[in-house]
Formats: structure tokens, C-alpha cells, sequence
């Protein structure tokens, strides 16, 4: 099964799931569990997951990252989070370019959870 098909089931997955909106898309991190990544952003986290829908939030996030690079160009050492974080951003931004879900690992093992569920499979 392609995962990606998940873009058709997506709102019956978030409504059914503890999926939380966050910048740039949303984590499926449960509640009970908290979230590791409360001071870095969510891009690396393997509970966040979204959608081509989130693009336009991306090309604004990586323009504001490329700028930022650019007037800190001399501080290399400040430099190296920012451009750690642009590689994610642009990473993500080629998935969604495509037209595909991007989903860290334990966002995939909910996605396909909720789609064996939804079609009455039983794991």
C-alpha cells in the first residue's frame, strides 16, 4: 500500500486521531506522551506529519531562514542551527512540491494505524 494515498484519507485521519496543529503542519504525538522537542522545532520530530497544503507556509519559512543566513553570514557559529534547519525545511518543501504527505516514523505508524482501522482491519 502507498502511504501517500493517505493525502485522500487525510481529513478522516486527523479527525480521528490525536493529531495537534503546529507551525508548518501537524504532530501526532500523544498527549499523554508530551513532546521531546519543545525547544527545537518539529521538522525532526518523527511525530510530525504535513501535507501539500502547508507549501505556501514552507516557501515562507525558508525565505525568512535564507535571509536570516544571509545577515548572519558572519557568525558562523550562530549561523550553524539556521542552516541546519533550512536543510530540513527544504527537504520537507521537495516532498510536498510532489504532492506527497511528509511524516516522521512514528507519524507513518499512526497514519497506517487509522487507515487499517478506517478500513476494518485489525491489527
Amino acid at each position: 500500500m502507498n502511504l501517500d494515498e493517505d493525502l485522500i484519507h487525510w481529513e478522516y485521519i486527523r479527525g480521528n486521531i490525536e493529531a495537534v496543529r503546529v507551525p508548518l503542519g501537524y504532530c501526532l504525538a500523544s498527549k499523554k506522551e508530551g513532546c521531546p522537542y519543545v525547544v527545537t522545532p518539529c521538522l525532526t520530530c518523527s511525530n510530525f506529519c504535513t501535507t501539500p497544503e502547508n507549501l505556501p507556509d514552507f516557501e515562507r519559512e525558508i525565505k525568512k531562514i535564507e535571509e536570516h543566513i544571509e545577515m548572519t553570514k558572519h557568525y558562523p557559529i550562530y549561523n550553524k542551527k539556521t542552516k541546519e534547519q533550512l536543510i530540513n525545511l527544504t527537504k520537507i518543501r521537495y516532498q510536498l512540491t510532489d504532492g506527497k504527505l511528509h511524516r516522521g516514523n512514528s507519524a507513518k505508524k499512526i497514519l497506517l494505524q487509522a487507515q487499517k482501522a478506517k478500513e476494518g482491519v485489525i491489527t
